[in-house]
């Protein structure tokens, strides 16, 4: 909606816009008429005014034969509100400005006074209120299971409405077919004041890994109420990490421990059905020991047990190494293979591009709910950085920005500050980049 307002200046004009009656309030502008008390025209101020989701746009022109140029344009008695746009900044000297008042955060009510002054020495003032929409949500989440492949789950969640007007909702949308709306509302669907509606959600058992995870989106009004879904399985799921040695002179040897987990529900068995190893790799540069071979053949995992295999890596010869090691377990859902991977650096006669190389080491055990230590190693001097980003690509968390020697180095990533899901490490050191993936249980 728009209108457009004319007030005449003369030097002792008392008139502003505020006391005109310009008001804007849950996406409504109404202008009252002027009192009828004004002085003889030396110049008109013109402002044309437009609210709709983004907040108030005001176009303000000075005109006449020879108008009067602005000075300033400012907010007064301002609440959760700001100026997000002037154009022409500085305002000062122009003839027509166009100005955008925003609030701050769109989840709250905010108020202020636009305030405009001219050369002249004439203020005017247009007020703006902005009262926020709002949808409560009970639960604020929904965590379904776990759920196995012939069964569902349902929740209800329940959406109300606490402001003193009516919400019309627009839309509600989820992403993945693992959840779904059972009998959904016609929208749009108006919610009165006070009032409130109830959802029933259903979530199927996740497709692969030991859970899903969803976001229901409700839109209504300029804004939007999200509410996280997760549901974990409720069938067998094999987990096992990866298994990143870093650099390693030639020579040398190093152990890391192999974490495998049954994420899921009932009870997971190991046995070669071809009456080899429980795990199978191909390189000999990489070893188990018999007795956790034979520990694990022996192993019955319940849901969130574990056992750590230990795997040794000897650095015989330079150059890269790599194997994908497969685990034979009663169930191929939901990971049963295994990346293992090293970097042997010649003793010396080498070029510097091959005796070490930036790394960051995978995330052990993976996945997990608690602290882990994170190792990483540098080629050069350098500030490094780490930072944990979501599954969707926001950044959570900086673990590390700071300068740092060359070698290895580790700092602590505490998971039980997450929220479940997948998530990314990210290694800046100067121009290279390094990046590992972990789920937070």
């Amino acid at each position: 909606m728009s209108i457009v307002l004319r007030v005449s200046h003369a030097r002792t004009l008392a008139l502003t816009l505020a006391a005109a009656g310009l008001f804007v309030a849950g996406g409504q502008s109404s202008f009252a008429s002027p009192p009828a008390r004004l002085a003889a025209a030396i110049d008109s101020l013109r402002v044309l005014s437009v609210e709709n989701c983004a907040g108030l746009w005001l176009t303000i022109q000075m005109w006449s034969g020879s108008p009067v140029h602005l000075r300033s344009v400012r907010l007064e008695d301002n609440v959760n509100a700001k100026i997000t746009t002037i154009d022409p900044f500085p305002p000062s000297g122009a003839t027509q400005v166009t100005v955008r008042v925003a609030s701050i955060n769109s989840q709250l009510d905010a108020s202020a006074s636009v305030v405009i002054k001219d050369e002249a020495g004439e203020t005017t003032r247009v007020p703006f209120v902005f009262i926020a929409s709002k949808l409560d949500a009970a639960p604020a989440s929904l965590a379904f299971g776990p759920v196995g492949s012939d069964s569902r789950d349902t929740l209800e969640v329940t959406l109300t409405n606490p402001t003193s007007r009516a919400e019309v909702v627009r839309r509600i949308g989820l992403a993945t077919p693992v959840f779904r709306i059972i009998d959904p509302p016609l929208l749009p669907l108006t919610i009165p004041a006070q009032g409130s509606m109830t959802l029933l959600v259903e979530a199927s058992a996740p497709p692969s890994g030991p859970f899903s995870v969803d976001t229901m989106e409700v839109d209504f009004a300029c804004s939007r109420r999200r509410v996280p879904l997760r549901v974990a399985t409720g069938d067998p799921c094999v987990m096992i990490g990866d298994l990143s040695f870093s650099t390693m002179p030639q020579g040398t040897s190093r152990t890391m421990q192999l974490r495998i987990s049954n994420e899921g529900g009932d009870t997971i068995t190991f046995a070669n059905p071809f009456g080899g190893s429980v795990i199978e790799w191909r390189s000999s540069a990489f070893s188990i020991a018999s007795s956790y071979l034979e520990a694990l053949a022996a192993a019955r995992l319940g849901r969130g047990e574990y056992l750590d295999v230990v795997v040794r890596f000897n650095a015989t010869e330079p150059g890269h190494y790599a194997d994908t090691a497969r685990l034979w377990a009663s169930t191929r859902a939901c990971r049963d293979t295994s990346i293992w991977a090293a970097f042997v650096a010649p003793i010396s006669g080498a070029p510097n591009d091959l005796i070490a190389t930036d790394a960051l080491e995978a995330v052990h055990p993976n996945p997990t709910d608690g602290a882990t230590t994170i190792r990483f190693t540098l080629d050069r001097p350098g500030r490094a950085t780490i930072e944990i980003f979501d599954e969707r690509g926001a950044r959570v968390a900086t673990l590390l920005d700071a300068e740092r020697s060359e070698g290895a180095h580790t700092v602590v990533l505490d998971a039980a500050d997450l929220a479940p899901g997948v998530y990314h490490i990210r290694l800046d050191a100067g121009d290279v980049r390094r990046s590992r993936s972990f789920v937070r249980r």
